[in-house]
């Protein structure tokens, strides 16, 4: 039985497989998983938490005590987080969102977001930069969200964080080539 998810659109890539998005507003989000799955319905609830203008970031599950989705979510209700201008909220926002729905490896069914922080050690955030090396900006821009995320939780003293995992992540060079006429 094939269900409609309002704002959804699915269409099939130059592979052959088929993609799911959720479309609002102009902007687009990649869902993951099949639907009718728990990975797909935490996806779709993430995207449209993002565009219901949740402001605590929760999708409509509760985030379970120390995982990554929850130390984001306490994040959000910060003072820290409060005070940075709304466009980068939001832009934070997007950026953890990209996190949290990414697999821990390609064919695992696990994602960032129920990682415990306690065991968030570089080699993720290492992962996390290096999937994103076609697009080096992008990269350094998880980076530095990672690193401000952990700054605030070791100076919350967060259950389970002792370190900062993505402080030795070195950043990616960016090429530039100048101005193109």
């Amino acid at each position: 039985m094939l269900v409609k998810f309002p704002y959804t659109r699915s269409y099939r890539d130059r592979h052959g497989k088929i993609r799911i998005e959720y479309r609002r507003s102009g902007r687009t989000i990649a869902l993951h998983g099949t639907p009718g799955t728990l990975a797909f319905q935490t996806s779709y609830d993430g995207a449209r938490a993002i565009f219901e203008g949740d402001r605590s970031g929760e999708s409509l599950r509760k985030p379970t005590t120390g995982t990554l989705r929850w130390l984001c979510v306490e994040y959000y209700k910060s003072a820290e987080f409060q005070q940075l201008a709304p466009n980068t909220q939001r832009a934070r926002r997007l950026v953890f969102e990209g996190i949290l729905q990414e697999r821990i490896s390609p064919k695992s069914p696990f994602i960032f977001a129920d990682c415990p922080v306690a065991k968030f050690a570089q080699q993720h955030a290492r992962v996390l930069r290096d999937r994103k090396r076609a697009f080096p900006e992008a990269a350094n821009i998880r980076m530095k969200a990672l690193h401000g995320l952990f700054n605030w939780a070791m100076e919350n003293g967060t259950p389970g964080v002792k370190n900062n995992p993505a402080r030795d992540v070195p950043r990616l060079k960016v090429r530039e080539d100048g101005y193109h006429a």
